[in-house]
């Protein structure tokens, strides 16, 4: 969920995110605290701190309360003592606008559980010292821990679905796995749990 007031900042900011997956957005501290009373779940917070009916803290609180494991990141162009400690004691992340896009792409990828490129870099290294990739299966082992749908690869590399199927048999037979989801799996258990 993003809670963001600025409209022109929430429109550039749910299009960043809406790589990752769905973006709720929220324009204050009721509308967020009413999606987290109801339930909703989510795989990342993004707030801002000055909300013209509040306090981002407040949103940031209330997650808490709902879910302790919840990814959270403060965004704001206020620097302020105070509010960044209070964020750290609530187990969030702080960023000041405007923020790096490496940045926020670091906590999406968290946040949904896609690995980073400098994971994503070490994995593939290892698979291909274990089982020598060539570059076609190396190509799809990327995109995969990227979190690029099975339905999407044959577009993102430009050539034919029968390509795809044949590459990605390839590559789960050389890794021993059953499916795409499998292999990713493992390496969402961490760049030192990949094959070496």
């Amino acid at each position: 969920m993003l809670v963001e007031d600025e409209p022109t900042v929430a429109r550039a900011l749910a299009s960043f995110f809406g790589r990752y997956g769905d973006v709720t957005t929220a324009n204050g501290v009721r509308e967020a605290t009413r999606y987290l009373e109801a339930g909703v779940a989510f795989d990342g917070l993004i707030v801002d701190w000055k909300l013209p009916d509040g306090d981002g803290l407040l949103v940031i609180r209330a997650a808490r309360e709902q879910d302790p494991r919840l990814h959270i990141l403060m965004m704001t162009g206020h620097l302020d003592a105070a509010c960044i400690n209070e964020v750290h004691t609530l187990r969030a992340e702080y960023v000041a606008k405007p923020a790096d896009k490496r940045n926020l792409g670091d906590f999406a990828r968290r946040a949904t559980g896609l690995v980073s490129e400098t994971d994503i870099d070490e994995v593939v290294r290892a698979f291909r010292h274990r089982y020598g990739l060539p570059r076609a299966e190396e190509r799809v082992l990327r995109l995969t821990l990227g979190g690029a749908p099975r339905g999407e690869l044959a577009e993102r590399l430009g050539v034919s679905e029968n390509t795809v199927k044949t590459t990605v048999r390839r590559l789960l037979r050389r890794a021993g796995h059953s499916s795409l989801d499998a292999l990713r799996a493992q390496s969402l258990a961490g760049a030192s749990h990949a094959p070496s």
